[in-house]
């Protein structure tokens, strides 16, 4: 049987103007990235999710409301990842308790020019005190932000000597070549481990090298667009080539102001616009030239 190649949206975060989260809404707009967005699943509290910037308290109460919600375990990895180990685990034990195994684990990202002896020991001691082996741990290369890249060789030897507890890595370095080194050293999907690039425009490569998926920021708009070519025969096609210009048009922005500026434009809700500090919305000459590039390519959502 063909193996299921899922597209996620790194799930952006709705605030109000002091940048606290409105949990409802979060809910319904992830039931919505599911539906009507196009995705088969969603990734909230990531990058895109600004969830490194929402309090802690905040962050543990999203597994009750998604379980309320009946979004289903599969659809979703929720982002846990914290400096603080004890923390993290808190936050994994937390989706736990609402049945949800699957969750986006930041390395240790205070410190940096760590060995990777270190970090290998933060990922052996967060599964032991985690302590429950159906928690799916998937580790989020992203060294952008972090400044705490993963090796591919610690990676390999953490699925090794951890699966399935540790079974897959977002990679958002934005480099296929580095992509396909994580799928090397640990076999990708056919040994088990789900590797997901960050953008849309690596669809054919990551199918072919074996990840299991991608985990996108600019999906929150254009997750339609990326499953329609996908089901078009002679993949990729003329609807794929249209996915790459969205990708890069939206990532010639600052992304999350640009995705968040799109969703207000979609549902008529301005306070969409709103972000956590220190991220600021689009300026006023950024978000005319995200408007006009959107209608060059027909993607300004109806209102």
């Amino acid at each position: 049987m063909e193996r299921q190649f899922r597209i996620f949206a790194a799930a952006l975060s709705p605030v109000d103007n002091m940048g606290n989260l409105q949990a409802g809404k979060l809910g319904e707009y992830c039931q919505y990235l599911i539906s009507e967005g196009g995705c088969d699943g969603v990734a909230p509290l990531g990058t895109t999710g600004e969830g490194t910037s929402l309090p802690f308290h905040t962050r543990k109460s999203i597994p009750k409301l998604f379980s309320h919600l009946g979004v289903h375990p599969s659809d979703i990895i929720i982002g846990v990842g914290c400096p603080s180990l004890q923390d993290t685990v808190e936050l994994i034990h937390k989706s736990l308790e609402y049945g949800y195994t699957h969750v986006l684990v930041l390395p240790p990202f205070y410190y940096k020019n760590l060995t990777p002896e270190g970090i290998y020991s933060y990922f052996a001691r967060l599964v032991v005190a985690v302590g429950n082996s159906e928690v799916r741990i998937h580790l989020y290369h992203f060294p952008q932000m972090s400044s705490v890249p993963f090796p591919p060789d610690i990676v390999g030897r953490l699925f090794k000597d951890f699966k399935p507890m540790i079974c897959g890595l977002k990679d958002s370095s934005g480099d296929i070549s580095q992509t396909k080194a994580f799928v090397k050293a640990t076999g990708g999907i056919e040994a088990g481990f789900h590797v997901y690039p960050s953008s849309e425009e690596f669809i054919p490569e990551a199918i072919e090298m074996g990840c299991a998926g991608i985990i996108s920021g600019s999906l929150n708009a254009f997750g339609s667009l990326a499953k329609m070519a996908m089901k078009h025969d002679f993949f990729p096609n003329q609807h794929f080539r249209k996915v790459v210009k969205a990708r890069q048009m939206a990532q010639s922005f600052p992304l999350v102001p640009a995705m968040k500026t799109y969703q207000a434009i979609r549902s008529s809700d301005s306070s969409w616009e709103n972000l956590c500090p220190p991220l600021v919305p689009l300026s006023k000459n950024q978000k005319s030239q995200f408007i006009s590039d959107l209608e060059k390519l027909e993607l300004l959502p109806l209102t």
